[in-house]
C-alpha cells in the first residue's frame, strides 16, 4: 500500500548545491515560474531550480512526477525549507528529497585532444551551426573563432567591439594572464536581457571550461583570483540567476548539457548530435551563448 500523501511530490535527482540549500531550515521565495520549472530564491541570494525536465544540474532538483500540481504556483507565494522538504505556503504541497539521487558530474578521465584536432572539430561545429535556419545568440561569432573565412568588415560596431574583446580574452588565456582576464570578461556581464543575459552565458561557458578542464589550460594560481573576482562582479552587475550559475561554473559545475559540451570540446568523445541538441534545449539561446564562451577558451590554446 502506498502511504504517500496526494499533496506530496518527490525529487528524483538533486544537484549537490541544491541539496546543501535544502539542508537548513529557512524561508524562501518563488523567484520565477516557467513551463520548465520553478526558481526558488533564498535569503543569501542563492537559488535552486525545481525542474519538470530530466536534465540534471548542481542547482537543479528534478521532480519525478506531479508537475501539474504546481501549475497554480506564483511569485507571491513563499516556501518553507525544513529537513530536506519544501512546503508551499498557499497550497500546502510538499516536495521531499527522501530517497533522492544526489547528482554531481563525474571526473572525466579521457585524454584531451591534440590542439590541431580540436581546431578541426571546432571548424566542423561552426560550419554545422551556420546551416541552422537562424542565428542563435552569439553563434555568429563561431566562424571567426574557428578561423573560417568570413566577411565581417561590414558588420556593425557592436559586432566589431565584441570581437575585439573576445580576441583580448583569447590572448589573456594563452598568456595565462588571469589577473587581467576577469576585467575583460566583466564587460560581458549583464549584456543582453532575460533571466540569464547573453553575455552572462558567454562568461559561464568560458569559466566552466577553465575550471572543468584545468589540466588542458594549466593556468597559474591566479585562476582562483579570476574565479573570485568574476563571481563577485556577477553578483554586483547582473541577474541573481546568472550569478549563481557563474559561481557554480567557477567550481567546475554546470547543467549536464553544458558538461557534455565542454567535455566534447576537450576530448571529442561524446555523440555530436547529443551535444548540439542539448545546447539548443538549454534556454532560448543560452546554450549556444555558453558554447561560444567555451570555444573562446579552447581556441586560445
Amino acid at each position: 500500500m502506498n502511504s504517500s500523501r496526494k499533496d506530496e511530490l518527490h525529487i528524483q535527482s538533486i544537484g549537490t548545491l541544491a541539496m546543501d540549500m535544502l539542508s537548513t531550515r529557512q524561508i524562501a521565495a518563488i523567484f520565477g515560474v516557467t513551463s520548465r520549472g520553478i526558481f526558488v530564491k533564498f535569503a543569501n541570494n542563492r537559488m535552486i531550480f525545481l525542474s519538470f525536465e530530466n536534465y540534471r544540474g548542481p542547482l537543479t532538483a528534478n521532480l519525478s512526477e506531479g508537475a501539474e500540481h504546481l501549475s497554480s504556483v506564483s511569485t507571491e507565494e513563499t516556501v518553507t525549507i525544513s529537513q530536506g522538504e519544501i512546503t508551499f505556503s498557499k497550497t500546502g504541497i510538499q516536495i521531499t528529497t527522501a530517497n533522492s539521487e544526489i547528482w554531481k558530474p563525474s571526473i572525466n578521465t579521457e585524454t584531451p585532444l591534440p590542439p590541431i584536432d580540436r581546431i578541426n572539430l571546432i571548424r566542423k561545429i561552426a560550419l554545422d551551426v551556420q546551416q541552422l535556419d537562424r542565428v542563435l545568440g552569439r553563434s555568429e561569432m563561431l566562424p571567426i573563432l574557428a578561423g573560417l573565412p568570413l566577411d565581417y568588415e561590414n558588420r556593425d560596431n557592436r559586432f566589431q567591439k565584441m570581437l575585439t574583446h573576445i580576441d583580448k580574452i583569447r590572448n589573456q588565456i594563452a598568456l595565462g594572464d588571469f589577473l587581467s582576464l576577469y576585467q575583460t570578461t566583466g564587460m560581458f556581464l549583464g549584456l543582453g536581457s532575460g533571466l540569464t543575459p547573453s553575455g552572462d552565458d558567454f562568461v559561464l561557458g568560458l569559466t566552466l571550461s577553465l575550471n572543468r578542464w584545468y589540466s588542458v589550460f594549466q593556468p597559474s594560481n591566479h585562476l582562483s583570483i579570476y574565479n573570485q573576482k568574476v563571481v563577485e562582479d556577477a553578483y554586483k552587475s547582473t541577474t541573481m540567476l546568472s550569478a549563481n550559475l557563474i559561481e557554480s561554473a567557477a567550481s567546475g559545475l554546470a547543467d549536464e548539457r553544458l558538461i557534455w559540451a565542454v567535455d566534447f570540446l576537450a576530448t571529442g568523445k561524446y555523440p555530436y548530435s547529443k551535444i548540439l541538441s542539448g545546447l539548443l534545449s538549454w534556454g532560448n539561446s543560452s546554450g549556444m551563448d555558453a558554447f561560444v564562451g567555451m570555444i573562446t577558451a579552447f581556441s586560445s590554446i
